[in-house]
């Protein structure tokens, strides 16, 4: 929940224009959004990359997922998006590394338009991944979504459908990534397809509490198509109205902090320690609390940012990151702590069943 102005919003013509084109839920055909955009080290510059190779990932099970809104709304933004790929970089490159490696899809909302060549000059950017978007070209607004794939994934098809009564130009960014099938007396079968979905729900109450809902109930049927081994999506759910906290569940989706973090609870009451007191229960929800904290708010913290699955995949560890991170104090002279972002992100490891 960022602080947003009129300029925020699509006015009332743009709007009337847009719904006149569009139906709900309406978006680009899977099959026919091949491409990425990939660096090239030779030609120094970002170029559209087709999938037209069947090479598959090192790691063929395990893979995780970022996911982070870096906020629009307050200044110093090239340094604070800066800051935030550094920690990313920071979180990832370990496991990378790792035996064996965990490839890891970073889901970006609130980016700036502006913010594009910070995002593309990065260097662990340039290197490692392919992004769905490098201008704001498919958004609506000034701000959006941009997800980023590891280039050890074989991406097979990316695109966005549209929430047609959103205010906010909001809409859900997808990618397919097809992962090898597990061989079965050297029979290879059809590759398992995961299907990754971008959110920023519509923010604030009144209009917000109506649309997020349906924006979600249009997630989840783009997860749930015939073909696929299973869906994911992760970003800003902004759950401030009286059924967001319920629709998830209702929608048949896993809510990956909760399925973690209840068995963490479990765990604890079985070797002894009360779980169930009331410090406790404030204890734990403050913990998984994403926004509210950098800088304090009139409203209350909340966890803002979710990961939810449906069908063959399982969270096997997710936790927050960003908590505390701030811009370098001697990049912006005589002004105190300049926050990276308003929210923490959420790092989830998921493993496919």
């Amino acid at each position: 929940m960022s602080d947003f102005s009129e300029s925020d919003f699509l006015s009332e013509e743009v709007l009337e224009q847009q719904r006149s084109k569009l139906v709900e839920g309406q978006g680009q055909n899977p099959s026919e959004n091949r491409f990425m955009y990939r660096f090239s080290v030779e030609k120094r510059k970002w170029s559209k990359h087709t999938v037209d190779t069947k090479l598959p990932p090192t790691n063929t099970k395990t893979f995780a997922i970022a996911t982070w809104n870096v906020d629009f709304s307050r200044g110093y933004l090239a340094k604070r998006l800066m800051t935030s790929l550094d920690h990313l970089q920071s979180l990832i490159e370990p496991l990378l590394v790792g035996d064996p490696p965990i490839p890891t899809i970073i889901l970006i909302q609130e980016l700036d338009d502006s913010l594009f060549r910070t995002l593309l000059q990065h260097p662990f950017v340039q290197k490692h991944y392919d992004l769905t978007d490098i201008s704001s070209a498919s958004w609506r607004i000034h701000y959006g979504t941009v997800t980023l794939a590891p280039r050890s994934l074989e991406v097979t098809s990316a695109f966005r459908t549209i929430f047609k009564s959103s205010r906010m130009g909001r809409d859900a960014l997808f990618i397919d990534v097809s992962f090898p099938s597990e061989d079965t007396d050297d029979v290879r079968g059809d590759p398992r397809v995961i299907r990754v979905a971008n959110v920023h729900l519509e923010s604030l109450d009144g209009h917000g509490d109506i649309e997020r809902p349906r924006q979600l109930e249009v997630v989840s049927s783009r997860l749930s198509e015939p073909g696929l081994h299973g869906g994911i999506v992760g970003g800003d759910m902004n759950p401030i109205g009286p059924r967001d906290d319920a629709v998830p569940g209702e929608l048949g989706f896993v809510d990956g902090w909760t399925l973690c973090h209840d068995k963490q609870a479990d765990n604890d009451t079985v070797e002894g320690v009360t779980a169930t007191t009331p410090e406790e229960v404030k204890r734990r929800n403050a913990e998984g609390h994403t926004w509210g904290y950098q800088p304090p708010s009139r409203y209350p913290p909340r966890r803002m940012d979710k990961v939810l699955f449906v069908g063959n995949v399982t969270v096997k560890k997710i936790e927050r990151f960003g908590v505390g991170l701030a811009v370098d104090p001697s990049k912006i002279k005589g002004k105190s702590t300049v926050w990276a972002s308003d929210h923490y992100g959420l790092l989830a490891t998921f493993e496919i069943v």
